[in-house]
């Protein structure tokens, strides 16, 4: 079973449909190795043997990852994004509790989220900032080895499913999207998945209780509408497994009509 499908079954017996403050999101696994994001510890957490990292140890570092929610892996590459809490870095910690209190009122988002890149050397791994002001990004995918990265972040208004991409000179920037949707009036889960099928380039993302297709090329290309809340998101083997709140489904691809397949949990 392939290590993408393993993490969203990880995700499904951990995470269930947990509210906001939940303390896991993503994970994913490599090398015999789990590594998880505990966005309530405020640390990604390597358990087992990966990359040369040995057992429990954990990404965490002063005024760097504060909340951390989707993982990708790539060689000996984390890409981690990071659904920051309040305050927030730099100009974002002027403002005070009551200025906080206000805007959550509000039911809007302010840009604190962040992406970062840890490349394990030696068996150490020191996060590097490669994006900044993401609104409650969420779980973050590759499209191959060496390619774009795709994210999916929200807000009051919005989902959108944003694109990274390296210079030339080695330095990541913000692409645009592969597309977005709208979130008015929707209760957003606090984790939404990201899986790609790199043969065909295909996007699967979490949405507004959906699953979206999407493409890099041609943007939004069709969506599955589910009753309950999508959530976690893996591509294996031409088929589709995503978390529908306390189901677990299979979407198998490639036929004239895709055949959906669900398998009930008992949840938390």
């Amino acid at each position: 079973m392939a290590s993408d499908l393993r993490h969203l079954l990880f995700y499904a017996m951990v995470n269930g449909e947990t509210g906001a403050g939940s303390h896991g999101r993503g994970s994913r696994l490599g090398d015999g190795s789990l590594v998880a994001a505990e966005h309530g510890g405020g640390r990604v957490a390597v358990r087992g043997y990966w990359g040369g990292i040995p057992n429990e140890w954990a990404v965490r570092t002063a005024g760097g990852i504060t909340g951390p929610s989707g993982i990708a892996l790539s060689g000996n590459t984390l890409f981690i994004s990071d659904d920051r809490p309040w305050p927030g870095t730099g100009a974002d910690s002027a403002f005070d509790a009551s200025d906080y209190t206000r805007w959550i009122d509000k039911g809007s988002q302010r840009p604190f989220g962040e992406v970062w890149e840890c490349r394990v050397h030696d068996g150490q791994c020191t996060p590097v900032l490669v994006g900044s002001h993401l609104r409650h990004p969420s779980e973050i995918a590759e499209e191959k080895p060496g390619g774009r990265l795709f994210m999916a972040e929200s807000d009051s208004k919005e989902v959108r499913w944003t694109i990274f991409e390296k210079s030339p000179a080695g330095n990541w920037f913000q692409a645009g999207a592969l597309g977005s949707v709208s979130a008015a009036g929707v209760i957003l889960p606090p984790f939404m998945g990201v899986a790609v099928d790199q043969s065909r380039g295909y996007v699967y993302a979490a949405g507004p209780k959906s699953l979206y297709v999407l493409s890099p090329e041609h943007g939004m290309l069709g969506r599955m509408v589910f009753e309950e809340r999508v959530t976690g998101v893996a591509y294996y083997h031409q088929a589709v497994y995503l978390v529908a709140g306390h189901r677990l489904c299979r979407i198998t691809m490639g036929t004239p009509a895709p055949d959906t397949a669900c398998a009930t949990g008992s949840g938390n």
